[in-house]
């Protein structure tokens, strides 16, 4: 209903315009979210561009973006399980030639959720996150999953450079994020071992490790029964001996300074004495 007229000439609000009511939530097309998943780098979410590299779970990132975080120590929490350039995969997509970047600002290909810079080389499907893709890892080369498809089990070679690989040189792109969380704890399990198995290959370096454990523990204990540790006694113990040696060359001194006074004394009655018998 329309705001009405007071008595006193005044408006009156309605409820509509009292009580605030939210705003619908705008949903994004999740064919454009998948578009841009496949097409934007996973830690800048800036469009991809050469040099592309895989981490060990098929998540896509523009390799100067990445090796400037691990290097500034300016990693996401989420993707501390990437250590370095062994954790990373060069990725070589097949460009589709009819695309242009330039024109696709211009004009609606950019907004054409079927339209994508990158394609398959051997079935020109588009990478546009509507088909799975795959990375061979040995080379780089990225083919959908039909492709591989038409080859048979086994060991293969590559289809764009023909270097060979073997079933577990293939590593899916981006797959779902419930698969990522998986994968991901998976890798982390992975490293875990393989620390405890260098530790034990070095028993020195686990031996101080171990101390120092151990050492650590010890100071929680001594301050949780409310003791100092052995560090902290050391220092009083040093600090208390400093103060008894300050101490004792005071009394020393002032012993001395007593000593000298009485020798002086002693040397003028002795003196005064052999002067009174030399008289008499």
């Amino acid at each position: 209903p329309p705001t009405t007229m007071g008595n006193d000439g005044g408006t009156v609000p309605t409820r509509a315009e009292l009580v605030k009511t939210k705003e619908p939530v705008k949903k994004l097309n999740p064919l454009k979210l998948a578009r841009l998943r496949w097409l934007t780098c996973a830690l800048s979410k800036e469009s991809l561009k050469d040099p592309i590299v895989s981490d060990q779970v098929g998540q896509l990132f523009n390799k100067s973006a990445l090796l400037q975080a691990i290097i500034g120590k300016e990693l996401p929490r989420s993707l501390k399980y990437i250590r370095g350039l062994k954790d990373l995969t060069d990725v070589h997509f097949s460009l589709d030639k009819s695309y242009d970047e330039n024109e696709a600002t211009r004009t609606d290909q950019f907004n054409d959720l079927k339209r994508s810079p990158f394609e398959c080389p051997i079935t020109n499907r588009p990478v546009n996150g509507q088909y799975p893709f795959t990375l061979i890892k040995p080379c780089g080369h990225v083919v959908s999953d039909k492709a591989l498809a038409m080859t048979k089990g086994g060991e293969t070679a590559c289809f764009v450079c023909f270097k060979p690989y073997s079933q577990s040189d293939l590593l899916p792109l981006n797959p779902p994020a419930e698969v990522i969380v998986q994968k991901i704890a998976a890798v982390k399990e992975e490293q875990r071992l393989a620390r405890l198995a260098r530790k034990e290959k070095n028993p020195k370096k686990r031996k101080l490790e171990g101390d120092a454990a151990d050492s650590k523990k010890s100071k929680k204990l001594k301050l949780a029964r409310g003791e100092q540790p052995l560090s902290l006694q050391n220092a009083v113990a040093v600090s208390q001996a400093v103060k008894i040696s300050a101490e004792k060359k005071k009394s020393q001194a002032y012993a001395a300074i007593f000593h000298d006074n009485k020798s002086d004394t002693m040397s003028e009655a002795s003196g005064t004495y052999l002067t009174g018998v030399a008289q008499h």
